[in-house]
């Protein structure tokens, strides 16, 4: 009886370990690292087979779909810091600070009063390892005041809102 399996990974790259399933047995679920540089395999006799031994083949066909069953290991996104509500002065500083977690790494967008802005010389995003800072400068009266949005999405889940109020007081 002749079986298959991975000797080791190559030319595949991922986010996070992924396990790869091989010739629908539950025998041949291998884990992967996090990064693939080749794949090859070793088939190999069962023992007491006669020719018993190893050697380097290209791999068969139904393992050559391998990577249809790779499988991430996925979570969706969830807020470790949510922005805070603030009360601002006329021409001050504003900073909102927003950063989540989940796999792949969820990309942070603001939005204000649920619309999308475009980033000016008052509005400036900054992104920072796992979040992003929304920093408007200087804030005024009236014009931005509102309700200021974090959304956190990733291909794994849902998406998510975090939201706070900027109030911003007169110099009056």
């Amino acid at each position: 009886m002749r079986k298959s399996h991975l000797k080791d990974y190559k030319g595949y790259s991922s986010p996070a370990p992924v396990f790869i399933l091989c010739c629908g047995s539950p025998s041949a679920i291998a884990t992967a690292p996090a990064t693939l540089d080749a794949l090859s395999f070793i088939n190999s006799t069962a023992e007491g087979d006669p020719g018993g031994g190893e050697e380097e083949s290209t791999p068969p066909d139904e393992v050559k779909k391998v990577f249809t069953f790779i499988e991430y290991i996925t979570h969706p996104p969830q807020f470790v810091e949510r922005p805070e509500d603030q009360r601002v002065m006329n021409d001050r500083v504003a900073s909102f600070t927003c950063r989540a977690t989940g796999n792949p790494e969820p990309r942070i967008q603001w939005r204000k009063n649920g619309r999308k802005f475009n980033q000016n010389t008052r509005y400036i995003v900054i992104d920072v390892p796992g979040g992003s800072i929304l920093r408007i400068e200087p804030v005024k009266y009236q014009r931005d005041e509102a309700t200021y949005q974090c959304v956190a999405e990733n291909t794994a889940g849902d998406t998510i809102t975090a939201e706070a109020k900027l109030e911003v007081l007169s110099d009056d």
